[in-house]
């Protein structure tokens, strides 16, 4: 998985050589710091992750944060998104589960 810098799209960064067929990725402010984080839902690994931006808009760097989920079903998640769901102000991840079969 990768992203590219700030309006040039030229030079991208791997930020992720281990999330197994990536399903959803998201680009979002997820901690508040100002800048632009990645929420990805991996397939083959079952994970959803928090790619935290310790960098800054012009010199990303990522930091992987595993976020804890539970699914009854092996390989499932397919679509995230982000947004205040309880209306805390703080950004809350909401993500589908399924199978092939």
């Amino acid at each position: 998985m990768k992203v590219c810098q700030e309006a040039n799209f030229t030079e991208p960064h791997n930020i992720s050589t281990t999330a197994g067929s990536v399903r959803s990725v998201h680009a979002t402010d997820v901690d508040g710091g100002g800048d632009m984080d990645i929420l990805c839902a991996s397939f083959n690994d079952d994970r959803i992750s928090w790619y935290e931006n310790d960098g800054n808009v012009t010199e990303p760097t990522f930091t992987q944060h595993s976020i804890p989920t539970y699914s009854p079903i092996d390989n499932s998640y397919f679509p995230i998104s982000i947004t205040d769901v309880d209306g805390d102000n703080d950004m809350d991840i909401v993500a589908g589960i399924g199978e092939y079969g």
